[in-house]
């Protein structure tokens, strides 16, 4: 068993920031997941629906969670939690598995459990059993690449007026200057969104 504290509202944001890039359907069943990971670097959660990848830290330090890949179904049931009520508190996520867990046998169905906990309540999710992706070929990847911070709003109301027009997809140049513009653009379309400063 491993067992880890975390804030409420660290794992509430995490999630929030990852959920749009877990696979909307069955197809591949271990994408359709938010992965839970905890090791040296510490306990982050991860989705990837194969054409993007979000990691979103929840802390930094470190825990022996491992990989534990939650449904998608019980993604839902977590938010209830998270949100039922106000307020920043502590968290124990544990993870657990065979006839241990409040009594039950061990049957392929309940085998493997995440059971997320604060001092008044606690909430079990169903872990998938397989294993996630090894990611680190494209996070490797992405840190050999030149690195332009802009305004994500200016991202974000660029790509809804590609959506106007119903493109295929949108192109995305970065600069090997990180001073000069990052390029958005479509079919009969160009916008240049000018680099900032990231503070903090």
């Amino acid at each position: 068993m491993s067992k880890l504290v975390v804030m409420s509202d660290d794992l509430g944001d995490a999630l929030g920031r990852v959920l749009h890039a877990v696979a909307p359907d069955e197809t591949r069943p271990i994408l359709s997941t938010v992965l839970f990971e905890g090791d040296e670097r510490g306990f982050r959660l991860v989705a990837a629906d194969n054409y993007r990848l979000a990691i979103a830290t929840v802390t930094d330090e470190a825990c022996d969670l491992g990989r534990v890949p939650v449904a998608r179904s019980e993604i839902a049931m977590l938010r209830a939690f998270l949100g039922a009520y106000r307020g920043d508190r502590e968290i124990a996520i544990e993870f657990r598995e065979g006839p241990d867990f409040a009594g039950m046998a061990k049957t392929p169905a309940n085998r493997l459990r995440l059971a997320i906990s604060d001092a008044y309540r606690s909430v079990s999710l169903l872990v998938i059993d397989g294993t996630y992706p090894n990611y680190a070929e494209i996070v490797s990847v992405a840190k050999r690449r030149e690195k332009v911070a802009v305004n994500p709003s200016y991202v974000v109301d660029a790509a809804r007026a590609l959506s106007k027009n119903a493109p295929t997809g949108m192109r995305i140049e970065i600069p090997i200057n990180p001073k000069d513009p990052v390029l958005v653009a479509a079919t009969d379309y160009v916008e240049y969104i000018m680099p900032i400063r990231i503070t903090g």
